[in-house]
């Protein structure tokens, strides 16, 4: 078994003659490889979902493949079905994509120390989630530190990070009304009411919900069935207020008794 590796630039997917004709499964393996993400990122569909993408992944969906590789459907899930077994990929299948994982994906792209290259060279080596034209159904969210950010909300669109959401917590008071204005924001965003997060505002989506709860603060009778934010001494403050006003109407009843 020979050693080492060739560089091949994730370019040569732009050249005609990659997706000129029907794939070998050779050329579809090679193709998973060039399409998997180098660094984690975040995908967000259409409807506003968005889902973690790591580095080794890659999401597309079994008919976009098809159409890529000039398969039919099954074949592609045939395909699929061989590399799971053989251990060279795991999926996780997500409305109507498909999270593949690359297993052991350092071994194809680990950097090495004496590697002069500049990655940059190709943009398409160092976004974290490529737009490309078959993915039209699709956008995608680059989130630099990922890792610092937690994905809530009905639709798995609204990022906080740690911080951010333990300041809302201590803002709200109450778990029951933080849900609630986050699921709020994320009907919003997937009726494109609200916008998606942007890296360039990370803390858009912590703000709107700030804004979220001062409304409902400033305007409690359009809430009346919804959750109170009180805070724990307002709601002891109205226990003991009620405590009183019922000692006082005993006593009247009992006045001269």
């Amino acid at each position: 078994m020979k050693e080492g590796y060739i560089k091949l630039y994730r370019s040569i997917e732009d050249n005609p003659l990659w997706t000129q004709e029907p794939f070998t499964k050779a050329q579809a393996w090679l193709d998973i490889l060039l399409l998997t993400n180098i660094n984690p990122g975040i995908l967000q569909t259409k409807n506003g979902e968005m889902h973690k993408i790591e580095r080794g992944e890659c999401a597309w969906s079994m008919k976009r493949l098809a159409a890529r590789w000039r398969w039919s459907e099954g074949k592609v899930k045939r395909f699929f079905c061989f590399l799971n077994d053989e251990k060279m990929i795991v999926q996780k299948d997500i409305a109507k994509l498909t999270i593949i994982k690359v297993l052991n994906f350092d071994k194809y792209q680990k950097q090495r120390t004496n590697d002069s290259s500049n990655s940059s060279i190709n943009g398409a080596q160092t976004a974290p989630i490529e737009e490309r034209k078959e993915r039209e159904e699709y956008t995608t969210t680059i989130l630099e530190n990922f890792e610092n950010q937690k994905i809530y909300g009905k639709y798995n669109n609204v990022c906080l990070t740690a911080e951010q959401y333990n300041r809302l917590q201590a803002l709200c008071m109450s778990q029951k009304l933080l849900d609630e204005l986050i699921d709020s924001l994320s009907t919003n965003i997937a009726e494109g009411k609200e916008k998606a997060y942007q890296a360039d505002f990370p803390e858009a989506h912590a703000i709107r919900i700030e804004k979220y709860f001062e409304y409902r603060r400033k305007n409690p009778q359009k809430f009346t069935n919804k959750v109170a934010y009180k805070s724990k001494a307002q709601e002891q403050d109205d226990c003991n207020n009620a405590i009183a006003e019922w000692a006082r109407e005993w006593k009247e009843k009992h006045k001269g008794g």
